[in-house]
């Protein structure tokens, strides 16, 4: 007899939990652990890649004001990925992360170029989502990230309807 059940997990009182990672928390409370995945989702325009650089300033300074979260990179960086404001947008945002963490004024956290552990990519520039798909890809294989954070994460799909591509993702 070939038991189909025998690569699945069966839980019982011998299984010993382990504390998570968290990465981000509100207050006491953990929101994201290492692993896992977070959305946000809010109307154009009310503020959700002002919250995303509100995160990663959080994450270069822990003294600064992240809109209540607290961020544990655990040593490693931050990739944001921007797929809808212009260049200049990017860039001026950009500036407010390094504004808001205060990051000007710390040789280990800046370098001539900019924020050390903080990558930012504009994928407006890319004009499909497979492209969109191998640029990220690309990017997390050779960064080092312990938060990825993905403006518009719909764009990486050519249609938010389509079931296969959005699990695919």
């Amino acid at each position: 007899i070939f038991v189909l059940w025998i690569e699945s997990f069966e839980m019982d009182n011998t299984y010993e939990v382990t504390e998570d990672l968290g990465i981000l928390n509100i207050g006491k409370h953990m929101v994201l652990s290492i692993g896992n995945v977070m959305t946000v989702v809010m109307r154009p325009g009310v503020g959700k890649s002002n919250l995303c650089e509100a995160i990663i300033a959080g994450g270069i300074n822990s003294e600064v004001d992240a809109l209540g979260f607290t961020v544990n990179l655990r040593g490693r960086g931050v990739l944001f990925i921007d797929t809808e404001r212009t260049k200049n947008d990017l860039g001026k945002g950009y500036r407010r992360i390094v504004t808001r963490a205060r990051a000007y004024s710390e040789p280990k956290v800046m370098n001539e170029k900019g924020l050390e552990k903080v990558k930012v990519y504009s994928y407006r520039v890319l004009d499909s989502a497979d492209k969109y798909i191998k640029h990220l890809e690309g990017h997390l294989k050779t960064g080092d990230y312990s938060l990825v954070l993905l403006d518009q994460a719909a764009d990486f799909l050519s249609s938010v309807n389509n079931e296969t591509e959005a699990m695919k993702f």
